[in-house]
């Protein structure tokens, strides 16, 4: 069962996206950063990657239900291997939800996502900089992209909340799960989630998102629980503000992660098209997260 909902996503997922309604994406991302000690690098690693990928819907028979599906690669730069990202089928109804299997970012990654700028660059929150919980990433069982895993997403409540719930079929009993309520209503976005990572530990945050001329702040308040060890148990959070005016940007990111010193970052944006962005920021690293004091850099990156 391990390999099963993935392996069945990746064969459906790949097979229908010839179809004519079919989208396909991608995204290219290279990064120059230097940490600490380290010399100065072209940075093409994994969570920076290049991806290709393809998604879409097919009409079915089934009351107002459509069959979706998404099936996402990246490109380690770094030496030319290929990986897993986002897998998975299922079926969608506006009136009851979405269901699907294989794999998927769990709500609890993609909240951290919403309020950090600066994803999946060198700076960001979740990264080497230690701002975030280590739940934001990864690929695995009781990670940010969740393997073998069963969501659902419900259709909109009262027309501004929306409700999230997945299942890890993990091997043996260290089966995961978690769900995640977000509301939207005018420039904010409240959200809660939750995730076991074994049966004795789990994550809880509460956080938000709010805009408003130009302006935009992100915030989240993590806690970790051990069942078995009550001293074990942490906290941690991250805070984002963000002005933009025209098509330049400055954020700083300020977190701890898992009762650790502070760790900050400053990051400038600059679109040079709708689909294309330059950055460039200086990240300092608290002594708790890493041996690397600091890591500064600029990079690209290019979606279509």
């Amino acid at each position: 069962m391990k390999k099963s909902l993935t392996a069945i996503a990746v064969a459906a997922a790949l097979t229908v996206p010839f179809a004519a309604n079919a989208g396909f994406y991608g995204k290219g991302h290279v990064a120059v950063a230097k940490t600490g000690d380290a010399e100065m690098m072209v940075d093409t690693q994994k969570k920076r990657a290049n991806a290709i990928g393809a998604k879409g819907s097919v009409d079915t028979t089934l009351m107002d239900f459509k069959a979706v599906y998404k099936a996402e690669i990246g490109l380690n730069g770094d030496n030319g291997s290929f990986f897993e990202r986002d897998t998975n089928i299922g079926l969608s109804s506006k009136t009851l939800g979405t269901v699907r299997a294989g794999t998927i970012s769990v709500a609890y990654k993609m909240s951290g996502k919403m309020i950090d700028p600066n994803f999946t660059t060198p700076f960001e929150g979740r990264g080497g900089l230690g701002m975030m919980s280590g739940q934001h990433g990864g690929t695995g069982d009781g990670k940010g992209r969740s393997t073998n895993t069963v969501t659902y997403a419900s259709p909109k409540i009262a027309g501004m909340a929306t409700l999230n719930a997945h299942y890890n079929l993990a091997e043996g009993t260290e089966n995961n799960m978690g769900g995640g309520l977000v509301v939207a209503t005018g420039p904010a976005h409240v959200f809660a989630d939750y995730m076991t990572t074994t049966p004795d530990t789990a994550w809880t945050k509460f956080g938000a998102k709010v805009s408003m001329s130009g302006v935009t702040l992100g915030a989240q308040y993590e806690m970790y629980a051990d069942s078995n060890d009550s001293a074990n148990d942490s906290s941690g959070m991250f805070v984002n503000v963000a002005y933009a005016m025209g098509a330049s940007s400055v954020n700083v990111s300020y977190g701890t992660a898992e009762d650790s010193h502070a760790s900050w970052a400053l990051v400038g944006q600059h679109k040079i098209s709708k689909t294309a962005k330059i950055y460039a920021g200086y990240g300092s690293m608290a002594p708790e997260v890493g041996d690397s004091e600091a890591t500064y850099g600029g990079g690209m990156v290019v979606a279509f």
